[in-house]
This record gives structure tokens, C-alpha cells and sequence, in this order.
């Protein structure tokens, strides 16, 4: 069997990219959203910021891409959105009112 060898700028360039790819599929601890008309939601942002997840306590989850913003966070689909900034957040399904929420402690 062949060994391999690589050069110090290869192991290096390797071990980087590994990471990345390992840091595209990660998240950050979930964050507990109360809102006002009672729904409470867990998302949990990906380290690269480009998905959120979503658990709803009537069990539903979804997974959310980011959407241009000028400060700030928002993702959405077309009928589910979260958007807000530091701890508070408003939340979107369809055609409802929009829910103010607050990150739980």
C-alpha cells in the first residue's frame, strides 16, 4: 500500500477545508422564543447564519434559509418568516398577524 504524503501548506489547506465543511453543518444553541398570542418556538441559527430551524410546540419543525436584510436577521419561506434583532423577534405564518417575541433566558 502507497503511502501518502503531504506537505505542511497541504495538511494544513486539508485540515482547514475539513472544518469548514464540518462548520456549514453545525448550530448554535437553540434559542427559545416566547411569543405574545402564546406560541413558543426553538430555533436554532447555523454557525454560517444561512439556515435556521425551527421547532413550534405543536411539533411542527421546519428548516428556513436567510433572506437579505439590512441589520439584523430574517429567513423565510414564502409562508413562514422570523426576523428581529438582539432578543426580540417577530414571527410570520402566511396571511396571520405577525407575533411579537422575546429570546427566553
Amino acid at each position: 500500500m502507497k503511502q501518502l504524503r503531504l506537505t505542511a501548506t497541504q495538511a494544513v489547506t486539508v485540515a482547514l477545508m475539513s472544518l469548514v465543511i464540518m462548520g456549514c453543518a453545525t448550530t448554535t444553541q437553540p434559542i427559545q422564543y416566547q411569543c405574545e398570542r402564546g406560541t413558543h418556538l426553538s430555533a436554532n441559527f447555523s454557525t454560517d447564519g444561512k439556515l435556521v430551524e425551527i421547532a413550534i410546540q405543536d411539533g411542527a419543525q421546519l428548516t428556513l434559509p436567510a433572506m437579505p436584510v439590512g441589520s439584523g436577521f430574517m429567513y423565510g419561506n414564502g409562508r413562514y418568516e422570523l426576523r428581529g434583532k438582539g432578543k426580540a423577534a417577530m414571527w410570520s405564518v402566511g396571511r396571520m398577524a405577525t407575533e411579537h417575541c422575546i429570546a427566553l433566558p
